[in-house]
Order: C-alpha cells, then structure tokens, then sequence
C-alpha cells in the first residue's frame, strides 16, 4: 500500500486546468469560477460517498430564506473584508462590495447599503456563524442523500463502493506522476486494487440533471475524456507491472423519478483519443499531449491573451471545413 498524499499539498499540473486550457490560454490566469447549484450538489454528493466523516465540516444546511444571488455574493464579500460582526458597522464595506458587483448602478448609494441591510441581514447574521462552510438548501441536501442511496444500492453499481477483504480500496485516491515531462496530479473518487490478479479499477461519480441518455453528449462537452485517460496514465506510473483498466463514469441523473444510475466505460480507442485528441462533427478536440505543450508554450512565452494557434498564424486562422462530395 502506498503512501497517502495530501493533494492540495502536492504542486503539480492537474486534468481540471487542461480542460480549460482547452478553451483558450485565459484559463491559465482565470480566477476559479463560482460554485453553480450543479457543481454544489455534485461535490456534496461526492464527499457523502467517498469523504462522509468530513461532511458536516465542509458543508451546512441554510436554515432561513435565501435572498437574490446577488445579495449572497454581497454579503459573502463583506464578510471577507471585515471582522466586525455588526452589518450596521460595514456601509463603506458593503458599498464596495455593491460597486464590484455592479449592484443597482443607477442607485443612490444610501439607498443600496440599505437595501443590502434589510434583504442580506437574515443571511448575514447566518453565515457569520458558519465559518467557510458551503451553504446548502434543505432541498438540495435531501436530494444529494437521495443519490448517494441510489449509488450505492444500484443492482449493477453497488459492488464497486463494497468493501471486500481480498482488495485494496480507497475514496478520493491522490495520484502523482509525470505526462509530457510534466509533473501531474489527480484525485481519484474510487480506486480498487486486486493485488493477487495485479489489475486495477478506476472509477469517478457523476451527477446531472439531464437524461442518463444524454451523458455521451455531457462527456464530450465537459471533456470527461481527458479527466479519465490522466487519471489511467497517473495510476500505471504508480503500479508498474499492474493493469489499470479502463476509467468508469458511474453516473446518477435526477433528470426523473425514480433516479436512474449507469455506468459508462472509456474504451481503449477513447482513451487514445482524448491523449493525442480527434476530430468529431467538423470539431477539433485537443488531447493530453497538445494541451500540455500549449501549456508549455503559454508559460515559456507568457503568452495568455491570444492562442498559441493564433500567434504562429500571425493572427489569421484558417477556415478549412471538411464536407461530404456532393453527387
């Protein structure tokens, strides 16, 4: 059994950064994006299956009326600007907060610090109790307890979050290893390890909205391929001598009642894909190793306003369409 990393503490490239390099050089120097309800509800039902003891530490349950999504990220940033516990005391803090938002521009500025106070007070006085704990809806903690039920006592799923004396098993694997020459890191959800047959099992939880019938189409459109040819090529370079097969996406949809749950396997072809990438319906999709030595080449030149494909082409892009001969 190998040592366990801690991942946060390990400074190497990860697959979520490639994925956006995917759309441009921007996401190098891009802040991270703010928790959306889906990313919220999938990461929560993630640490209920595979990280339960710390749920309650990383994750609270609103217990008053939500004000606008604009307010929450008001409030939220006038707390992380202040100590004081006294929203009454915060004016200059809570107009800052309205400026960067751009919160009701045409406004007289007393009239929105007072709009602030009377609709995020009830919020406020809530979070300032809670640290920086993620804040759920009753719903949505309901419906997350909900999919991890159906996870794992789906008839044809629930025998990878078994535990079985004769394996090795872990939840939220770190695994570290180099690609292109650079230093990688990834954490996976599930890893289970037959010591005895040296063959390995990789598999990451999903959760959407849309239809089970739609997952090929959330797979291209998220670039899961990337997610589980990097995860493969990390988890080979830590057990040499072992076969690692195949990444699984085992995918819960709430899409309908009762929820569904399936498994999707990458292939061998699609694993190859998504590392030297492929053309699909007139799209280019980049893989592993051209996304790395974009990234490369974004660092060495400093380059983050235009792509590396822009530069080289002195700023025209070919058009080039592939059409069907027409008869």
């Amino acid at each position: 059994m190998l040592e366990e990393l801690d991942y946060n503490k390990v400074e190497a490239l990860n697959q979520s950064l490639l994925k956006k390099l995917a759309n441009g050089p921007r996401a190098i120097t891009a802040p991270e994006r703010e928790e959306t309800d889906s990313l919220r509800l999938g990461s929560l039902v993630d640490d209920m299956i595979c990280d339960a003891d710390s749920v309650h530490d990383k994750y609270v349950v609103c217990t008053i009326s939500l004000p606008s999504d604009t307010i929450i990220k008001i409030v939220e940033m006038v707390l992380l600007s202040s100590e004081s516990s006294n929203l009454d005391e915060l004016d200059q803090q809570i107009l800052e907060a309205c400026n960067f938002y751009n919160y009701q521009a045409k406004w007289k500025d007393d009239t929105k610090i007072k709009k602030i106070k009377e609709e995020g007070k009830d919020y406020f006085e809530f979070r300032k109790n809670t640290g920086n704990k993620m804040v759920v809806s009753a719903d949505m903690w309901l419906l997350a307890e909900e999919m991890k039920d159906a996870l794992l006592n789906d008839r044809y799923s629930k025998y990878i979050f078994e535990e079985d004396p004769q394996l090795e098993a872990h939840y939220q694997f770190v695994a570290t290893g180099e690609i292109e020459g650079q230093l990688c890191k990834g954490k996976l959800d599930r890893i289970v390890i037959n010591h005895e047959e040296k063959i390995i099992d990789i598999y990451d939880i999903k959760t959407t909205s849309d239809s089970i019938s739609a997952f090929k189409s959330s797979y291209l459109k998220y670039r899961y391929d990337i997610q589980g040819e990097f995860y493969k090529k990390l988890v080979e370079q830590m057990y040499p001598g072992y076969t690692v097969c195949n990444m699984i996406f085992v995918v819960c949809s709430y899409a309908y009642k009762p929820l569904e749950v399936r498994q999707f396997r990458m292939t061998n072809r699609d694993h190859w894909n998504a590392y030297v990438g492929y053309s699909l319906n007139h799209k280019q999709y980049k893989g592993i190793k051209p996304l790395i030595e974009d990234y490369i080449w974004y660092k060495e030149n400093q380059e983050f306003d235009y792509s590396r494909e822009h530069v080289e082409a002195n700023g025209q892009i070919e058009i080039g369409l592939v059409v069907d001969q027409l008869t």
